[in-house]
């Protein structure tokens, strides 16, 4: 379980713009429970473990999702109850074009503020 927590939040680390850092290549992804901006170049550096990642999602997030479900693995064990690193994880398969909101995140929270919106992986 820890193990894809830890790699997501390792990945995460690498690939966030910092707040020291300059860059002209950064990226948003307005995720769930925050706001994220990364470093393009790493993003795409990372693009092969982030789609690794990805793959051990179930299945349906090919359908789609919704974003409770990214708690959980192709084999329909929890890898996480921390909802932070669902959207770490959720925001870095945005980042870098392997997943997508079916709806911008903070129209979600305007239309069903008690409903969280869907993911799909591409």
């Amino acid at each position: 379980m820890n193990n894809m927590s830890n790699l997501v939040n390792e990945i995460f680390d690498t690939c966030i713009l910092r707040d020291n850092e300059s860059s002209i290549d950064w990226i948003i992804v307005n995720g769930v429970l925050k706001d994220y901006v990364f470093e393009c170049n790493r993003i795409w550096e990372n693009k092969d473990n982030i789609k690794e990642l990805v793959k051990r999602l179930p299945s349906e997030f090919q359908r789609g999702a919704s974003f409770h479900r990214l708690g959980y693995d192709n084999t329909g064990n929890v890898w996480t109850y921390d909802q932070l690193v669902c959207d770490k994880m959720a925001a870095l398969g945005c980042a870098a074009n392997l997943m997508f909101f079916t709806i911008p995140t903070k129209l979600a929270k305007k239309l069903q503020p008690n409903v969280m919106p869907y993911v799909i992986v591409k």
